[in-house]
């Protein structure tokens, strides 16, 4: 991460229970995020 990297990080949140899980994503596009939201869900 930083200057020049594509990489980010995806947190999702569960309120009620604050569950949280992290991520990282591969480069900034809609299908890295659902890829990894989908993979998150299948692991819990």
């Amino acid at each position: 991460m930083g200057t020049g990297s594509k990489d980010c990080i995806v947190s999702l949140v569960e309120r009620k229970t604050g569950l949280l899980l992290i991520g990282k994503l591969e480069d900034r596009t809609t299908t890295s995020l659902n890829r990894r939201v989908i993979a998150h869900h299948q692991e819990t």
